[in-house]
């Protein structure tokens, strides 16, 4: 029971200890993440650690907005519906303008 218990305060240390720790970064280089269209989609950011001197990289990625116009912007499950509708039935009318 005693071994149980000393194990079981080995590895709660261990992992209090472990996620604790610090990298200290520079930055080296940002550079940004393109489509196929060429658009931004993103930036990476390469650092270097200065204890080891190897580079990590960071992504992140931008979420896409639908229906933006100034500082207002719509989002969501139901924006993405609505627009899909109005797709689909363009997409009716404008083959049915072709034959």
């Amino acid at each position: 029971m005693k071994a149980l218990k000393r194990t079981a305060v080995i590895v709660a240390l261990g992992l209090a200890a472990g996620g604790c720790s610090i990298l200290d970064t520079k930055p080296v280089a940002r550079e940004s993440l393109k489509n196929a269209q060429g658009h931004v989609v993103g930036y990476k950011d390469v650092m270097r650690d200065a204890g080891t001197g190897e580079e990590l990289a960071q992504i992140a990625l931008f979420v896409p907005r639908l229906g933006t116009r100034g500082d207002w912007s719509s989002e969501g499950r139901l924006v993405w519906w609505w627009k899909n509708a109005i797709d689909r039935r363009w997409m009716r009318r404008l083959n049915a303008t072709r034959r």
